[in-house]
């Protein structure tokens, strides 16, 4: 059979590696080295063509790359290497782009590649292939893990709420039979362990309440708007800790012409309610004080302060706030009230601070962004 033109000037003209700008490292180079013609017909190989692939050397070069190329994608192959005789190159060729593919091996198994094209002189292409199917595995698993820890933190976040939300009933009927006892005679021992069982059965509803109220800061979608937080905490919030003030004989003050917060109300209260009642409930002072207060307003983000006269916080509290900044907050140890805070200035893009106020007692800054005006 007569040859063509074109395939006796290739055997009068062999392709070298030492053409390719390879030479000796084209035998030692890791990556799979391929040099194919205008209609795919393989070139050379290199022996990391062959241990990836399979195929030696003197058989690849009897075969094009349909080869290595799964039946699915031999179309958009064929048609690739059609514009590239006619035009003699390619927006794969051009761009230069690494790109990640299945490949084919000699006992059919599929694997990944990171293939990058270059446009040769004489109408030849080279790629060079990189094996990555251990890269994609992990990161495919990686993926699933995450997407199982979302799924968990969800349907967690959705048992806590059913749980808080179911247990408020038998917590609520206890506290109506513990009262039922107090109004029946009896010891002094009696007394005092009614009173040690209403105090138990009190903190267990705040515990639930505090865990209604994390539940809705994990479920409830966040839209942020203009809010006034003066007119939120003497408003609205209010209810949540007017009852706490008056039992102590506590004060308030909150500060006039607080700037507007990119925020929602419900947020708002979530944070600064949990403040003023920490900072009453737990304050052992006879008089309790509370302040709110703006400390600085600088590029768009305003830093607040709720202060009060009790102890302050102790180191290990510090500790455990710093490590929840800047990250989807757990839950503090020793109640709700401060997990809530945190984790719902995380929610408006802010965060909490803990700190001493001046002249001694608790002060914790708030950071969130502040309305255009």
């Amino acid at each position: 059979m007569a040859q063509s033109e074109d395939e006796g000037a290739s055997k009068q003209h062999p392709l070298t590696p030492s053409a390719v700008g390879f030479g000796r490292l084209f035998e030692r180079v890791r990556d799979a080295v391929i040099v194919a013609d205008d209609r795919g017909r393989i070139v050379l190989w290199n022996p990391a063509a062959a241990a990836l692939f399979g195929y030696t050397t003197e058989e690849a070069c009897r075969h094009d790359l349909s080869i290595i190329i799964p039946q699915r994608l031999r179309e958009r192959h064929d048609a690739g290497m059609r514009r590239f005789r006619e035009t003699g190159t390619g927006p794969l060729i051009e761009a230069g782009a690494v790109l990640e593919l299945p490949a084919l091996r000699k006992d059919g198994s599929e694997i990944v590649i990171e293939l990058t094209l270059s446009r040769l002189d004489d109408g030849y292409v080279m790629g060079i292939v990189r094996d990555i199917t251990e890269r994609v595995r992990l990161r495919a698993e990686i993926d699933a893990d995450r997407r199982r820890l979302r799924e968990a933190n969800e349907s967690l976040e959705s048992f806590s709420y059913v749980v808080g939300h179911d247990l408020k009933e038998p917590v609520r009927a206890v506290d109506a039979y513990l009262e039922v006892v107090a109004e029946a005679p009896g010891s002094d021992e009696a007394r005092e362990a009614l009173e040690k069982a209403r105090a138990a059965n009190l903190r267990m509803r705040q515990l639930l309440e505090g865990l209604l109220e994390w539940s809705r800061a994990t479920l409830v979608p966040i839209h942020l708007e203009p809010v006034d937080l003066g007119e939120v905490l003497r408003g609205p919030c209010a209810a949540r800790y007017q009852h706490v003030l008056q039992e102590r004989g506590a004060r308030l003050d909150i500060q006039e012409g607080l700037p507007p917060l990119l925020a929602t109300e419900g947020l708002l209260c979530q944070i600064f309610g949990n403040l003023i009642l920490n900072g009453v409930r737990h304050n052992p002072s006879p008089e309790p004080q509370v302040e709110v207060l703006l400390l600085s307003e600088k590029d768009g983000v305003a830093t607040l302060a709720v202060r009060d006269n009790g102890p302050g916080f102790p180191p290990e509290v510090k500790q455990r706030i710093a490590r929840m900044r800047a990250t989807r907050p757990a839950t503090v140890r020793g109640g709700f009230g401060m997990t809530i805070a945190v984790r719902a200035a995380h929610l408006m893009g802010g965060a909490i601070e803990l700190g001493e106020a001046p002249g001694g007692g608790g002060e914790v800054r708030v950071k969130l962004r502040t309305a255009p005006r």
